[in-house]
């Protein structure tokens, strides 16, 4: 994570520590407004109130915390560095994941596909090397236009 990224999970981790879904909801929306006001991602009162259920308050703030690459933002050599960084840490859950969220959004843009279609070519058991995940990236954008 970045420094920026640091700074903004720890504050989150703080904010969301006390949380609870059982307060009263004066204090519930005032935690969601002061969540939305620093974290990277909007989140509305349903997913504060239940993340739990489906991951740790840490991986929740990590994941709020992501500087995300905007849609647009990549040509056709950065998408395939950041198409690169993902395919080279899938064993790395935790750095896979990351990178997965931070590029996932720009790359589903340029490739012209959603992102649950990108992450299934980028998962595809068949493909032995990133070429091969570039090249069925490449094919699906074309198909897909």
């Amino acid at each position: 994570m970045t420094d920026s990224e640091l700074r903004t999970y720890h504050l989150l981790l703080a904010i969301t520590s006390a949380y609870s879904e059982d307060a009263p909801i004066s204090q519930r929306k005032a935690t969601l407004d002061e969540v939305n006001k620093i974290a990277e991602v909007c989140v509305d009162q349903f997913t504060l109130d239940t993340f739990w259920s489906s991951r740790s308050l840490k991986s929740f703030c990590k994941n709020l915390s992501i500087e995300r690459a905007s849609a647009g933002s990549l040509n056709t050599s950065s998408a395939a560095d950041a198409v690169s960084k993902i395919f080279e840490n899938l064993c790395e859950p935790e750095t896979f994941d990351y990178l997965l969220a931070k590029y996932a959004e720009s790359l589903a843009y340029h490739y012209r596909m959603t992102e649950g279609q990108l992450e299934e070519i980028i998962l595809d058991e068949r493909h032995d090397c990133l070429e091969q995940v570039l090249t069925d990236l490449r094919k699906a954008r074309i198909i897909y236009q």
